[in-house]
């Protein structure tokens, strides 16, 4: 009974295992690693999964659906032969086709699968990926984002110590994550997204143009003509890799109709999804409140990244190198093939600590006085918070005599409520007084598995109520989850009350005493500062803190003669950086290293 890895892409998925120390990929009946992921039917009742079925788009449109993993968690259905079908149904499809290739492959039963999905994918989009699972008749106990698997998968190979930048670019999602990897280590910094934008939005832009080129009107073209444009305008993007100008045909309506392209001419029509891979390159950079400096490497990660303008876009921008090591499109692949060696306890990696972020921020409702139909959203956990983690936060009532509270349970960045996804609910009472005299306390604890456990005290009677919450469907019985959540009781400590915290503030604080002048002034700043940090909870940068604060004290302890301190020490630890906001980048300039020549 093996335990696989499966990459669940949006153009192609991937199966692997780990086996006899290494991630093997899985091939299909056609020897290939990748099956595309598209499903098709006809009417005879046959079902048609990956390569046949991605033939029959254009012979079979409307009977054939690709794509729809950029609808998981939606209302979305396809209606086929009288039959209504969701994306968690198609994608069930494409799964049970990968299991089936892994059994004749390994020539054993598959016992469980961990599943990729996008970092950006919320609590519906998850859990309408393990529903998936579950159809396709496999045990998914674990969903892990794809940009942390392939992370893992290229530290545990090259072992480098390094801060690297992972630009996940598929066919129908983008995802950057900022990765620190050290000593075993990996940790996921800072997450953005976007689940609707990938490749298959330069194929739309190449086909959108060919049709103009030709006195097309796209919206008035049928299903099947516009299936035909879009296939060569796939052909005409993978032979921009390796041509600067190229020419396409097809028939359409039998008359013969061709497409011009140039590099230049492509990213020109295709500016609006260079544009905001910009903006997302600028956000998780202020998201992880670093600079582009601190990035060492770019790791290319999914098909889309094969694209030359891509990889000379990001390089240009980034003025970072791009890691070539292994194929991007395989990447996830075999990323999520280690990580079910992990699972499955696999000597060769139980040295491996990955640690991962909250895509999204969590909290609760409070009242809005300027608008009593519209609640504020109040964030306990921030985006990009470092998993596990617990916080806590205190609320009062709200208005005289209020006998219950009713917390609502919030997931997204939104400033209302409203416009965020909510995934629970707790209901206290509370004794009758004047309006914010009683007071609750609220605390999230989140794990790596995605169980959310939500805490609501009051604090006037000490009643206690609590919920838990599995983000990707896992279906732990309450007695599970509750042991799952004592072994983070750590976490809803204090992080004043943990020792390393408590040494160096001590040490603070004596040299604070001891000292004078500039010197007192830069350690009360520094002591300051850390205050500070802890107070946000971020673990990234209470780590970060923590060591610049060690190493800035014990160098003035172990200082001989204090009222003759080294200027530069103080300047190399108190200086203060600028947050790099990222200037607008002209995409004129990048175009000019292009020619229609």
């Amino acid at each position: 009974m093996s335990i696989v890895g499966i990459d669940l892409g949006t153009t192609n998925s991937l199966i692997s295992v780990f086996k006899d120390g290494n991630v093997v990929q899985i091939p299909n009946s056609f020897g290939e690693f990748l099956t595309p992921s598209v499903v098709s039917f006809d009417e005879k009742g046959n079902i048609f999964v990956g390569k046949i079925a991605k033939e029959r788009k254009i012979t079979n449109p409307n009977t054939t659906v690709s794509s729809f993993k950029k609808f998981m968690g939606t209302d979305k259905k396809y209606k086929i032969f009288g039959k209504e079908y969701t994306p968690e149904d198609l994608s069930a499809m494409v799964l049970k086709q990968l299991i089936e290739d892994a059994k004749k492959y390994l020539n054993e039963e598959v016992e469980e699968a961990i599943i990729s999905v996008p970092a950006y994918f919320n609590n519906k989009q998850r859990n309408a990926t393990k529903r998936a699972g579950n159809l396709a008749g496999i045990k998914v106990e674990r969903i892990i984002n794809e940009p942390s698997a392939a992370a893992s998968y290229y530290y545990v190979k090259t072992a480098e110590k390094q801060t690297f930048l992972v630009f996940d670019f598929g066919g129908g999602t983008l995802d950057i994550s900022i990765v620190d990897a050290f000593e075993n280590i990996i940790e996921v910094v800072a997450i953005v997204g976007d689940n609707h934008l990938g490749g298959d939005d330069f194929d739309l832009a190449i086909a959108k143009d060919i049709s103009k080129q030709n006195g097309l009107d796209w919206k008035e073209l049928s299903s099947q003509n516009k299936e035909k444009i879009l296939k060569i305008a796939e052909s005409c993007k993978f032979l921009l890799n390796i041509e600067k100008e190229v020419m396409v045909k097809t028939v359409v309506e039998e008359k013969e109709i061709e497409g011009k392209m140039s590099r230049k001419h492509f990213i020109e029509i295709s500016s609006d999804i260079f544009y905001k891979i910009k903006n997302l390159l600028n956000k998780i950079l202020r998201d992880a409140e670093i600079l582009a400096d601190d990035i060492d490497n770019v790791l290319l990660v999914g098909g889309s990244s094969n694209m030359t303008v891509v990889q000379d876009y990001i390089k240009y921008i980034t003025n970072k190198k791009l890691l070539y090591n292994f194929k991007p499109d395989m990447l996830v692949g075999l990323g999520v093939g280690m990580i079910a060696g992990i699972k499955e306890r696999n000597e060769k990696l139980t040295d491996i600590v990955m640690t991962d972020v909250c895509p999204f921020s969590m909290g609760i409702n409070t009242r809005n006085r300027a608008n009593e139909m519209e609640s504020i959203f109040a964030p306990i956990i921030q985006r990009n918070t470092t998993l596990p983690v617990s916080r806590v936060m205190e609320f009062s009532t709200s208005y005289d005599n209020q006998r219950e509270i009713v917390v609502k349970i919030l997931q997204g960045e939104n400033y209302y409520c409203s416009d965020n996804l909510e995934i629970g609910q707790i209901k206290v009472t509370v004794p009758k007084g004047p309006e914010g005299k009683e007071k609750i306390s609220v605390r999230f604890t989140y794990d790596i598995n995605g169980i959310l456990e939500v805490e609501v005290k009051v604090l006037s009677t000490g009643q206690v109520k609590k919920l838990y919450i599995q983000s990707d469907d896992t279906n732990y019985s309450e007695e599970k989850m509750q042991k799952m959540m004592e072994s983070l009781k750590d976490l809803k400590k204090d992080y004043k009350e943990k020792e390393e915290i408590i040494y160096v503030m001590e040490l603070g604080k004596r040299l604070y005493e001891e000292s004078m002048g500039e010197l007192r002034q830069a350690i009360g700043d520094m002591i300051k500062q850390f205050e500070y940090i802890l107070s946000t909870g971020d673990d990234f940068k209470i780590r970060k803190t923590y060591e610049r604060c060690l190493k800035f004290f014990e160098s003035i302890d172990e200082s001989n003669n204090r009222d003759e301190f080294d200027d530069y020490i103080l300047d190399e630890f108190m200086k203060e950086e600028d947050e790099e906001d990222g200037e607008e980048d002209d995409l004129d300039d990048f175009t000019s290293g292009y020619t229609d020549e």
